[in-house]
């Protein structure tokens, strides 16, 4: 799945964050991710603490 599919799939529950970080970081990392502006490393470790890891560049898979 793109980065995009993962990021809708990560946000479709609601409290999504909890237990993972803070709600305000949460959407501050997310919105970051969605606009293009977040470095590769906070997207890896973000994907990471979802339980994402990368499958192909820029292609993701749930562990």
């Amino acid at each position: 799945m793109t980065l995009q599919e993962a990021i809708a799939d990560i946000t479709k529950t609601p409290k999504w964050h909890i237990g993972k970080m803070k709600q305000s970081t949460a959407s501050m990392t997310v919105k970051a991710i969605r606009a293009g502006d977040a470095k590769p490393k906070t997207i890896k470790n973000f994907m990471s603490l979802f339980g994402y890891e990368v499958e192909r560049e820029m292609l993701w898979k749930k562990k």
